[in-house]
């Protein structure tokens, strides 16, 4: 991934991806599929709205506990 924004649209918020092929792996973490190249916090609204979205699915016997306390150590 080379680059990701997220965009505010009213209430709703969007991650915009620039991707580039590098023709190897890179073995990632869970977090850093949610968090990608994320430098600035300062929108918490889009990481209220992603750890509540991830609790929900977290309902159904999904694993996210790494990425949700990932968002509660930024908020």
């Amino acid at each position: 991934m080379k680059n990701m924004v997220i965009v505010a649209e009213s209430k709703h918020h969007y991650n915009v991806i620039l991707a580039h092929y590098k023709a190897t792996f890179e073995s990632k973490s869970t977090v850093d599929y949610f968090f990608g190249e994320i430098k600035d916090f300062s929108d918490k609204a889009y990481f209220i709205h992603l750890k509540n979205y991830l609790m929900n699915k977290q309902k159904s016997g999904a694993d996210f506990s790494s990425v949700i306390k990932a968002i509660e150590d930024v908020l």
